[in-house]
């Protein structure tokens, strides 16, 4: 004699067939479950293409992905630069405060006087925080043309347009576009490149779908 359960098979909302479905798993009941499924009733649905609809949902995340790198590398560049002000100001501003103060008092120490050990010491402090400052700007300049170098490797490879993709990536969140770096002198980090071509290979791997 056939359970309640068993004469409704067929009769179920998708949401009690969820949890009677869970409530089997819970049993161990994979012969519940395996009827649930079968006894479910079937639809057919009319959607876009998948190939069109897919892919534009996994550009639309590669997109995202690519805003990620150009933001962080964007902040890590206007990182760079501050430091370079910050020490070329303060190396100027140190020698300023001092020559004010010669003029104050109106006498200059003498060429062995400490001061000017201090004052050499100073002016090295900032040379070499200056240039380490000056290596990480090349480095991330480098790395951001990278990811723009990836972004367009990715585009040759799936047949996408690299130029409108490069525009539609670069529009801000009120859909104005941003300010493009010229990164013409500066050289691509092909590493960084192929990393970010992988990566977006990747993302759009999840559809397993084929554009043609």
């Amino acid at each position: 004699m056939k359970s309640n359960i068993e004469k409704n098979y067929d009769k179920f909302t998708a949401l009690e067939r969820i949890n009677l479905s869970i409530a089997a798993l819970s049993r161990n009941d994979n012969k519940e479950v395996q009827q649930l499924k079968k006894c479910c009733p079937k639809k057919t649905y009319t959607m876009n293409d998948r190939a069109y609809s897919e892919s534009m949902d996994s550009l639309c995340k590669v997109r995202a992905a690519y805003r990620f790198l150009f933001d962080f590398y964007e902040k890590q560049i206007i990182n760079a630069q501050v430091l370079i002000g910050f020490y070329d100001i303060r190396a100027v501003d140190y020698l300023d405060g001092l020559y004010t103060a010669f003029k104050f008092f109106d006498k200059k120490p003498p060429k062995n006087n400490p001061i000017w050990s201090e004052v050499k010491e100073n002016e090295e402090k900032c040379d070499k925080k200056i240039a380490e400052a000056e290596n990480k700007l090349q480095e991330y300049l480098s790395k951001l043309k990278g990811v723009q170098e990836g972004l367009r490797l990715f585009c040759i490879k799936q047949g996408f347009d690299f130029e409108s993709v490069l525009v539609w990536a670069n529009l801000d969140e009120n859909g104005d576009l941003t300010k493009a770096r010229d990164l013409s002198s500066v050289k691509t980090d092909m590493g960084e490149a192929h990393m970010v071509l992988e990566y977006f290979l990747d993302i759009l791997c999840d559809r397993e779908i084929t554009v043609h």
